[in-house]
């Protein structure tokens, strides 16, 4: 985090979110290829997690770009 996030706590946030939801997705992506050939309706569920947060993902990049730019931090 550079030091303009620092002292913009809604950045921050952003950015923490953003990083919580990547961390999700990747654990969750991990989950999902230990489950190829083995069990084809947890795979689906998995997926349909994965699907879910990959599109909480680019939201959150989404509200973090669109601060960035009005906000200028």
């Amino acid at each position: 985090m550079d030091l303009t996030a620092h002292y913009c706590p809604l950045r921050r946030d952003l950015e923490e979110n953003s990083w919580s939801l990547t961390n999700r997705l990747s654990l969750q992506t991990s989950r999902l290829l230990k489950l190829i050939g083995r069990d084809h309706g947890a795979f689906v569920e998995m997926k349909d997690l994965c699907d879910e947060t990959r599109t909480l993902v680019a939201e959150s990049h989404r509200e973090l770009r669109h601060h960035r730019s009005g906000h200028g931090c």
